[in-house]
């Protein structure tokens, strides 16, 4: 390593160097012959006939080498696959994240199965009642009424006595045909590595 000639008043350049007087400014004090550079890369100052000069120009503190083998931190947020736009890069749940309106658009108990029904074709309520006998009409009843408030089921009523209500998917309602499609195999996926997940709990545990 390099060596600071004694005898001369040095100063780290930068930023308060006036208060980093370097360690070479008190060994030549004491009158030691020099000491070892402690950085390889410094601003010295000296002094000639009180005037100030500046030597080599150098920095104080040395670029630290790039550890190239440390992993670089992602976020899930950049994958683009994950969230191709803006409106899925959120810090929190919002009602247009297009995940949470999908996850909105199916949510309920029965309601996939409603849906999966009525991909075939518009269903009277009895029809309905038929397919799904286990599903009650109080709650058949609120969830086509929900699925109407969302926009994807249509209520057509047709004259006569008694009047007769059929029930269809709207446009948005048939694009939920790949989501329920998807939701299936991920299941499956899901069922075949922790078949577990298909056991019903009793509720609270």
């Amino acid at each position: 390593m390099g060596r600071y000639p004694a005898g001369a008043g040095r100063w780290l350049a930068g930023p308060g160097y006036e208060q980093r007087v370097g360690l070479v400014q008190a060994v030549d004090d004491l009158g030691v012959e020099g000491v070892e550079r402690p950085l390889q890369d410094v601003r010295v100052l000296g002094r000639d006939g009180g005037r100030m000069h500046t030597g080599g120009m150098r920095h104080a503190v040395s670029e630290q080498p790039v550890d190239e083998g440390h992993p670089t931190e992602t976020h899930a947020a950049d994958d683009r696959e994950l969230t191709p736009t803006a409106r899925g890069r959120t810090a929190r749940p919002e009602p247009d994240c297009p995940v949470e309106v999908a996850l909105a658009a199916v949510s309920g108990r029965w309601t996939t199965l409603v849906l999966r029904e009525l991909m075939g074709g518009p269903l009277g309520f009895s029809e309905l009642r038929e397919r799904l006998p286990e599903l009650s009409a109080k709650v058949l009843s609120q969830r086509l009424r929900e699925l109407g408030e969302r926009g994807l089921v249509s209520v057509e009523r047709r004259r006569g006595f008694p009047v007769r209500t059929s029930y269809s998917l709207t446009g948005s309602g048939r694009a939920l045909r790949p989501l329920l499609i998807e939701l299936y195999a991920t299941g499956e996926a899901l069922l075949t590595m922790e078949p577990s997940m298909g056991v019903r709990r009793p509720m609270g545990n």
